[in-house]
């Protein structure tokens, strides 16, 4: 078992992460997440709940009223923000338990503009007035670069040459764990090759 991190992120957000991984030649160490471990559950209320959408409707028909909710300030904190946009039953159920599966709690104290991932919910309310708006303007660039192809992420793609070089679209580990990477990355570092390519390209 794992006594830290347990896995990598994905694209987009892990794109450098990739790169380094491609580098060391750990791509081929892969292990993607099964179909099961893609549920995601909550443990409320006496009972281990899987999480759904439906679920979430029927328990919160409040987050349907978010793009009518009024702007917020720049910044405030991370309950502030879920009790505005999505309600009480929202912020005190599933706002909470996510804070605390990602800073071990701080609702009322965290910054909604700094800690990520509510820092990136600030700022669709921020540029668009709502976080379902900016979530609908990515779906639309999104279906309008695989008609059209002409999306930024369409002209990375191009540049890293085909889609075999992206970052897998989800969080991975390693066959071997998560220590396989370090231990890669040293080996490669202090490899012979490694260390006479540094030398020659520093001559003149």
């Amino acid at each position: 078992f794992e006594c830290g991190p347990a896995t990598l992120r994905g694209a987009p957000a892990g794109e450098d992460t990739w790169d380094i991984v491609k580098s060391i030649g750990l791509e081929k160490d892969v292990l993607a997440p099964t179909k099961t471990a893609k549920d995601r559950y909550l443990y409320a209320e006496g009972s281990l709940q899987k999480l759904d959408p439906l679920r979430l409707l029927r328990e919160c028909p409040q987050i349907l009223l978010e793009p009518f909710k009024e702007q917020g300030p720049a910044d405030e904190t991370v309950a502030s923000m879920l009790r505005r946009r999505f309600g009480e039953r929202f912020t005190v159920k599933y706002g909470d338990a996510m804070v605390n599966g990602i800073y071990a709690g701080g609702i009322d104290q965290l910054s909604a503009a700094a800690a990520p991932p509510f820092s990136r919910m600030k700022a669709m309310e921020q540029e668009f007035g709502s976080i379902f708006k900016a979530v609908l303007q990515k779906v639309v660039a999104v279906v309008r670069a695989r008609v059209f192809g002409t999306s930024e992420d369409s002209k990375r793609d191009h540049q890293r040459g085909h889609e075999d070089t992206a970052p897998p679209a989800y969080t991975y580990t390693f066959r071997y764990g998560m220590g396989s990477l370090p231990t890669r990355l040293a080996d490669y570092l202090t490899a012979p090759s490694s260390s006479s390519s540094s030398s020659s390209s520093s001559s003149p």
